[in-house]
């Protein structure tokens, strides 16, 4: 978050930035685990910036994801402000969605009172530093496959199955991070669901977008098998 140049050569001793989400489409990162609630922000890298100085939250507000960074130093202030060098990195990140159409929404910096973000100078006057308009960001679904698992001389299918994806023509698994969070048990190989129900139906999300080989394997029981072709945006199901 650099300013706008608009303070340039002046002294700023307090900076109050409030940032608002779609708490259904943004999770926040904390960036101090050793410090209670959720530490959204890092600071830029000018000397003049001291961690002592800021007080900071992330939290959900009636379905809202607000964040807020206050950085407080009437000793000596800031003045490194040119429109270039960064005050703060605001720490982020989109929801894992699956199928469905593309969401778009916006990442907006709060201008309105009580949520203003402002500049004070050392005599606390507001200074009229310019705040951006809200960002439009769409976020594209990756593909999501539902199906079912039947294990043959069973009256009740449900358990847990090894999937595996591969390349076609190819024995090799693909290792994708967001296929990867389907996994319930990481210390063993492939993506580890439980099925449920007497079919054993299952629900994969995060798919990546590409044509592969789905192989679902359990002990005691042959390897299944099936070709995916998989699209963003896109469910696929009855495999």
């Amino acid at each position: 978050m650099p300013d706008d140049g608009s303070v340039a050569g002046l002294r700023i001793d307090i900076v109050n930035i409030f940032m608002s989400f779609d708490e259904n489409l943004f999770e926040a990162i904390d960036t101090d685990a050793s410090t209670a609630g959720i530490q959204p922000f890092t600071l830029g890298s000018n000397s003049q910036l001291s961690p002592s100085h800021v007080n900071q939250v992330a939290q959900q507000v009636n379905g809202v994801l607000s964040y807020e960074f206050i950085y407080t130093d009437q000793t000596t202030g800031l003045t490194f402000f040119d429109g270039v060098q960064t005050l703060a990195f605001a720490n982020f990140k989109a929801r894992s969605l699956s199928g469905g159409p593309a969401e778009t929404t916006n990442i907006q910096i709060d201008n309105q009172d009580p949520r203003r973000t402002r500049m004070l100078d050392q005599t606390i006057t507001d200074i009229v530093a310019g705040v951006p308009a809200p960002i439009e960001v769409i976020i594209i679904p990756r593909g999501q496959v539902t199906g079912t698992v039947p294990l043959q001389g069973r009256a009740v299918s449900a358990d847990t199955i090894d999937f595996f994806l591969r390349e076609v023509g190819s024995f090799d698994e693909v290792f994708n991070p967001f296929f990867l969070q389907n996994d319930i048990d990481p210390d063993r190989a492939g993506v580890q669901v439980i099925t449920t129900g007497v079919d054993g139906q299952f629900v994969l999300n995060s798919v990546p977008a590409g044509r592969f080989i789905l192989v679902a394997k359990m002990d005691r029981h042959l390897a299944g098998h099936d070709t995916l072709d998989v699209n963003t945006c896109f469910s696929l199901t009855g495999v």
